[in-house]
């Protein structure tokens, strides 16, 4: 470490006074190309240390190699602790120095301001983004970052310059003019404010959302009276319209007339046509100013009524995520609570679905077990606590059980109204039956699964890759897996899924660039099997030595007898 710290403060020495670039003779630049590239091979074999020690070298016959300063400050940034100053510096050292070299590399800026931005270091991440944004192509998510980075820097002049190159990019925009208005606020221009304001309610006369937005910036500069005033003017009380309903719950609070504005949240919190996050916020708000656990109780009958408007079902959990942050009191009595809705409800499925995570939490796993199938009684058509009952007995390694309760679910799950519910329940059902080796059943259900929801990419991958271990519908299985693969370009699992397709289809080399792209860029732990199919995949491709260090690599990581017998053999068989 102290000899590369060295190398990179000679580099940035020389940067200081009029150096000119080392010109390289042909042997030392044959050397410098084949140093690179072997550390490059290591760095894709996922063995960052021998990788770093060969760039230090090739470093060596050519300090102003940009790329190779580059390679080792992400070896570095990858390989630092939380607290390892040293190789923080030294990463920071050899990026800027690469920049400097090479200044017209986007990349390598984009690389720093990342890390910049990681290190929430909004100030020096600025400059790096300005040259960015102006760089050719120009993109409105790079001059959008910039107006973030502007607006956390609080340089709101900045930031509505690069939305009016936004605007000058894409034309004229509703989200765009609200953005202004932000950074107008903030900047306490009331002048422009207003004026905006007013053009927005004038092109949008029926979007009640300004009218609200006016209200909030009466109250924001301190005029109360002329909120007030304004509201009354609208009717807002009786509108039914969320928005204002929020606003007036806002005014009340700043006049401190709390029982109105408990009023008025609770009006939000059963809107049916408020959006669901603000129905989330107005319940956080009444549970945040709960007395008593006797009125967080009641409060739970707004709860009912709110989850029976539009409601993702993905978004309930919040509701025990909030509890727990906005009630004074102990998990015992969030638990008290849950358990007396459902005595007096004991259909309300959000109560039982809460009081079982509880428990899982606790990881009173029999509890939540128990709780599951004595919520099948009341409520026998809602397939989640099927669901729910067979994961947990699979977390348990149950395959009969789990079996037993998808089965049950099977009965039902067509009464189910939620096609996403309907589609989590066949891709885990499908996951199970090919755990039992009911190949058929999975398949068949898995493209019931997929006709649902086309978006889950983790049990397409699943359905593509059990596809590929049976040689049956290859085809079908490459287009499948190429399907996760456009959703989520980085991710070691799909990648692996589309490689070990490929080389089932006979496309070697094709396999070998997929797989060679997950060692290159992603950051994920990567199991035996990876590495099990990197070695398959190189012996086909005709490098066996790459093969046996893949297969050598999953040996030492696999705990399977019978797989760790079977990559011995390959690697007794294939010997050089």
């Amino acid at each position: 470490m102290a000899a590369l710290c060295l190398v990179a403060c000679r580099t940035s020495e020389a940067s200081q006074n009029t150096h000119k670039a080392k010109v390289l003779t042909k042997e030392e630049q044959q050397t410098f190309d084949e140093l690179y590239k072997a550390a490059m091979r290591y760095q894709l074999s996922d063995r960052p240390d021998a990788a770093y020690e060969i760039y230090a070298r090739a470093l060596e016959i050519n300090p102003d190699a940009p790329e190779v300063l580059f390679e080792m400050s992400v070896l570095n940034y990858g390989m630092q602790s939380m607290f390892d100053t040293t190789r923080t510096r030294l990463a920071d050292s050899l990026l800027l120095r690469a920049i400097e070299i090479a200044p017209e590399n986007v990349e390598y800026k984009e690389t720093l301001a990342s890390v910049y931005i990681m290190r929430r270091d909004y100030k020096k991440a600025v400059p790096l983004y300005e040259i960015i944004a102006h760089t050719k192509p120009f993109t409105a998510e790079k001059t959008g970052r910039l107006v973030s980075l502007y607006e956390a820097t609080g340089n709101y002049e900045g930031a509505l310059r690069s939305i009016a190159e936004l605007e000058e990019l894409e034309g004229a925009d509703e989200e765009y003019s609200i953005d202004k208005l932000r950074n107008y606020i903030k900047l306490q221009d009331s002048t422009k404010t207003y004026s905006l304001i007013d053009e927005l309610r004038r092109n949008h006369p029926k979007d009640t959302r300004y009218d609200a937005m006016l209200a909030d910036i009466y109250m924001h500069y301190g005029d109360t009276a002329k909120a007030d005033s304004f509201l009354k003017s609208i009717n807002a009380t009786e509108s039914g319209n969320p928005y204002l309903q929020m606003s007036l719950a806002r005014l009340c609070q700043m006049q401190k007339n709390t029982s109105a504005m408990k009023e008025a949240m609770q009006k939000v919190a059963v809107n049916k046509s408020a959006p669901e996050n603000m129905r989330f916020d107005a319940l956080q708000q009444l549970f945040s100013d709960a007395e008593n656990r006797a009125d967080s109780v009641m409060l739970f009958g707004l709860v009912k009524q709110s989850l029976q408007a539009p409601t993702q079902t993905s978004q309930i959990g919040r509701y025990g995520a909030y509890i727990g942050a906005c009630l004074d009191y102990s998990v015992d009595s969030i638990e008290v609570m849950l358990k007396s809705i459902i005595e007096n409800e004991p259909t309300f499925e959000q109560a039982w679905s809460q009081l079982i995570s509880l428990k899982y939490m606790q990881e009173n796993i029999p509890e939540a077990l128990r709780l599951s199938r004595e919520a099948q009684v009341y409520n026998p058509d809602y397939l989640y606590f099927y669901v729910v009952e067979g994961m947990l007995l699979n977390e348990q390694k149950n395959t009969a059980a789990t079996l037993d309760a998808l089965r049950r679910g099977e009965k039902v799950y067509e009464k189910e109204n939620d096609a996403d519910e309907q589609a989590r329940f066949l891709y885990f059902y499908a996951d199970i039956l090919h755990t039992t080796g009911n190949d058929k059943d999975a398949f068949r259900y898995y493209e019931i699964a997929i006709g649902k929801d086309s978006t889950n990419m983790t049990g397409i991958n699943n359905y593509a890759y059990y596809l590929s271990l049976v040689g049956e519908q290859l085809e079908r299985a490459e287009q499948l897996s190429r399907k996760t693969i456009e959703a989520e370009p980085n991710s070691s699992t799909f990648l692996d899924t589309y490689a070990w397709i490929l080389y089932k289809m006979g496309r070697y080399k094709e396999a070998r660039e997929y797989i060679d792209r997950i060692f290159k860029e992603n950051d994920d732990k990567l199991d035996a099997t990876i590495f099990d199919h990197a070695g398959d995949i190189y012996l086909r491709c005709g490098d066996r030595r790459m093969a046996r260090k893949f297969w050598t690599m999953a040996l030492k990581m696999q705990a399977d007898p019978e797989l760790a017998k079977s990559l011995r053999k390959k690697l007794k068989q294939k010997k050089r």
